[in-house]
């Protein structure tokens, strides 16, 4: 019973400690839209598509161009 008890208590501790893990399979995109000439677009709407899953995320620049899309999936 109490080897049970001890394997139980095992795998519900290592089960706790990597469930976060997978939920941080995450990343970041940020970057600066400009015009062939180097000049920066703002209000430029930039659009991210997960090939795998046909999810797309969009977003807008802001006034010195840059865009940044926060927590996106792997993949």
């Amino acid at each position: 019973m109490r080897y049970r008890l001890g394997l139980l208590t095992a795998f519900l501790l290592t089960l706790m400690l990597t469930i976060p893990a997978f939920a941080a399979l995450t990343g970041d995109l940020q970057g600066t839209v400009v015009d062939p000439t180097g000049a920066v677009i703002a209000g430029a709407q930039v659009t991210i598509r997960n090939l795998a899953t046909g999810v797309t995320r969009t977003v807008t620049t802001n006034q010195n161009g840059e865009f940044a899309v926060l927590q996106l999936d792997l993949g």
